[in-house]
């Protein structure tokens, strides 16, 4: 899965295809509308998910709002990354990152 881990934002995502894959229950939300990269463009949804995935001896529980279309399968935000410091500790130890996550993340 490509993930991006983003100290900068303020929560988290995952595409819409991940959801089907991993066959998660979205819940509604009340629509929820932001900005990327591109000032210009902004998105809105209204799903929201709750996964947990185990990283080393870590479990990784994470709520993620649903979108459509982005580059990434997921947006793992600073709220994440704060809550659990030895993620990006693992993170930016492992070599390469790439392939760590993808045998973490199966």
């Amino acid at each position: 899965m490509k993930i991006l881990f983003d100290s900068g934002s303020p929560t988290s995502f995952l595409h819409s295809d991940m959801v089907k894959i991993l066959n998660l229950r979205t819940n509604q939300t009340p629509p929820f509308r932001f900005r990327g990269f591109i000032p210009t463009d902004s998105s809105t949804t209204t799903q929201a998910v709750s996964l947990t995935f185990p990283v080393e001896d870590l479990q990784i529980t994470v709520a993620a709002y649903v979108l459509e279309s982005m580059d990434y399968r997921m947006l793992i935000g600073n709220p994440i990354l704060h809550r659990y410091p030895k993620l990006l500790s693992i993170i930016l130890t492992s070599t390469p990152n790439r392939t760590l996550l993808h045998h973490r993340l199966k």
